[in-house]
């Protein structure tokens, strides 16, 4: 039988991905302003009737003005992802999906994947707050919460950004995603032990 003491813990920990989901996983800076330079025509003028850049009006035979840093969305959420990566907008997104995965072939379907974060947690959350989980299956969802947490935090604390022309500086809300499925995993590890005796 899942104690109010568990099921708080387990609620705490879903309503935190939750939370952690729409608050900035990242804030990108140029490291090199020639970045600006090597958008092209078409991209800056998408951007820029889109509201992204903001760049004053075309002047005779000079084209479009440089763009500065100031003129670079700054940071992106995990709700934000898939929006800027389907758009096209890759710059930014590239930046934090390349700490993921080396493989930048179909970004834009790839970044989908950061719904499973939410997704995955309300599921597992509602399983181990039905009190009727088997011992194995309450293990398994430990043994996934827990992997998730390990392969997170090794990709954020070994990213080497020098290479880079963009700095990805991680912010609070992927941290909080990943600290609560430290909770998820706890949560999960002590239904186990708990039918176990």
């Amino acid at each position: 039988m899942t104690t109010p003491t568990h099921k708080t813990l387990i609620w705490l920990s879903v309503s935190a991905v939750l939370v952690g989901f729409f608050l900035p996983w990242a804030k990108v800076e140029a490291r090199d302003p020639g970045f600006f330079k090597q958008l092209s025509s078409g991209m800056r003028r998408s951007l820029s009737s889109e509201g992204k850049f903001h760049s004053s009006a075309r002047t005779s035979g000079s084209g479009w003005n440089p763009f500065t840093v100031a003129d670079v969305p700054t940071q992106v959420n995990g709700f934000q992802v898939p929006m800027l990566a389907n758009k096209r907008q890759v710059k930014l997104v590239q930046s934090l999906i390349a700490l993921f995965t080396k493989n930048q072939d179909n970004i834009g379907l790839k970044s989908f994947v950061v719904y499973l974060l939410p997704g995955l947690a309300g599921l597992c959350g509602a399983l181990l707050a039905s009190g009727r989980m088997p011992r194995l299956g309450a293990l398994g969802i430990a043994a996934i919460c827990a992997a998730i947490v390990m392969t997170g935090a090794w990709k954020l604390l070994t990213v080497n950004p020098k290479k880079s022309l963009m700095v990805v500086q991680i912010c609070s809300g992927l941290w909080l995603s990943l600290l609560a499925y430290v909770g998820l995993a706890a949560a999960a590890f002590s239904t186990f032990r708990r039918k176990a005796s």
